[in-house]
Parts: C-alpha cells; structure tokens; sequence
C-alpha cells in the first residue's frame, strides 16, 4: 500500500515519457492518483492502453513428458495454469495488475508490458507495439501477447 502527503510530487520516468503525479493522499488503489501531467509539455496527457491476451497454456506433461526436471506432487499441482483461459484479455491502463490476472504472471511480463505501452517496440516483431512474452512458471508456463491500443 503507498501512502504520501497531500501535495507531494511523485516523478516517474518510463522511456521517453515523464509524468509528474501529484495531490496524493493515502492512496489505496495507485489507479486514483491525480492528473498526470507531460513534464515537457507541461500538459495533461491520458496514459497509454494496451491489452493483454492469453495466446496459449504450455502442459506440464507437453514440456517435460514423464520426466520432469524436478519430482512434484502432482496432487498439489494442475497441469496446466487454472488462472487463464486461452483467448482471455485484460485492458490495462496503468502499471498494476489488472483485477483477476495472475500477481506471480503479472511480474513477470511487466517489463515487456512497459515497454510496449511507452512506445517501445521490438525489431524483430513486423508489427510495431507487439510483444509476446510469457510467466516464468517452469512447469506450467503461459504465454501473452501484449499490444498497445487507443482505445
């Protein structure tokens, strides 16, 4: 949970844009900060959107067959990752997870995910503000396809 005093002023540089966020007072939800503001500009400015798409769940017993790198107990663990569904897509426009994604997941492609939604973009993909990326799960991992929009 962040909490700050009325007034102070919060910098935070992602690539090539800089917001300042300011009149924060206890928050709770980071998605309630106030404006954001172009500190180059010094105009408001909507964050960027992208969405995140659940493209495909890797099979324990695909990766590894019956031979897995490490003895699990298969009674504790599924086969495949029980937080998605392929096809799934969640709209984020801020830095935190999307209600129902996965913490553990969300960690993990947040990078990729910032990068993107800043205008990054990989050489590459043929389609600029493309990623795919996945979770670092070894035994179960998901696969994502992040995109930036303007919706």
């Amino acid at each position: 949970m962040t909490y700050a005093a009325k007034g102070a002023k919060i910098i935070t540089a992602f690539g090539e844009a800089c917001y300042i966020v300011d009149e924060i007072e206890g928050l709770k939800d980071p998605r309630t900060r106030g404006k954001r503001q172009d500190v180059y500009n010094n105009e408001e400015v909507e964050m960027p959107k992208a969405r995140i798409t659940v493209v495909k769940k890797v099979n324990l017993k695909d990766l590894y067959g019956e031979n897995p790198p490490a003895a699990i107990d298969e009674s504790r663990v599924t086969p495949e990752c029980n937080r998605f569904d392929v096809g799934q897509e969640f709209v984020v426009d801020s830095h935190n997870c999307p209600p129902g994604f996965c913490n553990w997941a969300f960690a993990d492609i947040q990078r990729d995910l910032v990068h993107v939604l800043y205008g990054g973009y990989y050489p590459w993909m043929k389609e600029k503000g493309v990623a795919v990326t996945c979770c670092t799960d070894g035994f179960r991992p998901v696969i994502f396809k992040i995109e930036r929009t303007e919706e």
